[in-house]
């Protein structure tokens, strides 16, 4: 199949409406078809996603373009790009870009097998790269770290496979290649709410300043010398990037939580120093239910390492704590440095682990730069957080 026929264009209104009523199945989750779209809806409304920020893609025939052979959809988001200095300058580059995050890969079930997906990827690549050379895209893969060519069919990111003897990568071999994708886990702490010393509740109106610190920090930091040849990419970790989470679980939460009549309204939690801090949000899905540590923060560092484990354990319990009260199962940390890890097993002991994903979840990076590789041995991805996900 050559594909020549094939388009890859933006969806129509009722396009969206008609992809969103077949992957409704995948993705709503415990919401009924009509709530599943109007969450999509509200999700493409807010500051992030409006006026271009989010776009649904279909691939169609050219010859039958009101058919829908497959589909996804893009965020687009603010980024850094830091380079090695050059010409004798002390100092990395650090250029702001423009990021998309791909997700919702969906091929309806008659079209399955037919390497639609495959196509619509490829075609989705040049069409990000266009006018955005010096930016970058990522991804999220369900399907693991390696697919088949032949044989597959895909429902969103999830594969199965027909041919065990041809297994090869999949969004590899279009330019996504995989990246360290960790995560610290623990139980949630069956604890009575009460405050715990020398730590803060944050609440959606603490935040905006918050990432203000965080933007700057990361900015700096990405403007350090450093020793690896990397390219270093991060997303910014703006105000409107956490929203998109938070207005996720504000809309789940009065369906699937109905029963406790509160809102998620405690965001995350911070040192009474100011100085280190989590944002958090809820899933309630009852596969996946967790309460997930979107971005760590800590502007100090100055302490020991034992003094710095014991401010984190005491965010890290906040957040048990905060878990338990919603009835989620576990607190959850991608891509944990030593000292959360450390701190984490102070608060919940050996059930605090440490677990390398090889099939859900897989931080996939394509770089649009020529010549530019997109792996971990060309590509350090700093801040590789749940923040970041779409």
């Amino acid at each position: 199949m050559t594909g020549s026929h094939l388009v890859l264009r933006p969806a129509t209104t009722k396009e969206v409406h008609y992809i969103h009523d077949l992957n409704s199945s995948v993705w709503a989750g415990g919401l009924t078809v009509e709530m599943y779209h109007a969450r999509e809806r509200t999700l493409a409304s807010i500051p992030l996603t409006r006026n271009g920020g989010w776009s649904a893609w279909v691939l169609v025939n050219s010859e039958e373009l009101w058919e829908v052979l497959s589909s996804c959809e893009t965020i687009k988001k603010d980024a850094f790009v830091s380079r090695l200095p050059v010409n004798g300058g002390v100092a990395s580059s650090v250029k702001q870009v423009t990021a998309h995050c791909v997700g919702n890969v969906f091929t309806p079930v008659e079209h399955r097998g037919k390497g639609y997906a495959g196509i619509m990827l490829q075609l989705l690549a040049e069409t990000l790269r266009d006018g955005n050379a010096d930016g970058f895209n990522v991804l999220y893969s369900d399907i693991g770290k390696v697919c088949f060519p032949s044989g597959w069919w895909l429902v969103g990111w999830m594969a199965r496979d027909a041919d065990a003897d041809r297994k090869q990568k999949f969004y590899a071999s279009f330019g996504w290649l995989p990246h360290r994708s960790t995560h610290l886990e623990f139980p949630a702490i069956e604890e009575v709410c009460a405050p715990i010393a020398g730590v803060k509740p944050l609440r959606s109106t603490d935040v905006p300043s918050l990432c203000v610190k965080d933007v700057a920090a990361l900015t700096e930091l990405l403007s350090r010398p450093h020793t690896s040849a990397n390219t270093r990419i991060a997303f910014v970790p703006d105000y409107q990037t956490m929203e998109w989470h938070w207005t996720r679980e504000e809309f789940v939460a009065p369906v699937l939580r109905k029963h406790m009549d509160i809102e998620p309204e405690i965001k995350g939690a911070i040192a009474a120093d100011g100085k280190r801090w989590f944002l958090w949000n809820r899933d309630f899905g009852k596969k996946s239910s967790q309460l997930f540590i979107i971005r760590y923060v800590n502007l100090s560092r100055s302490l020991s390492d034992v003094e710095e484990e014991n401010h984190v354990s005491k965010l890290f319990r906040a957040a048990g704590i905060e878990a338990h009260k919603w009835g989620l199962k576990k607190v959850t940390m991608w891509n944990p440095d030593e000292i959360c890890i450390r701190a984490a097993r102070r608060v919940a002991g050996p059930a605090a682990r440490v677990v390398g994903r090889e099939t859900d979840s897989i931080c996939s990076v394509m770089m649009h730069p020529k010549q530019q590789g997109s792996g971990p041995e060309d590509v350090d991805w700093v801040a590789n957080e749940k923040y970041a996900w779409c």
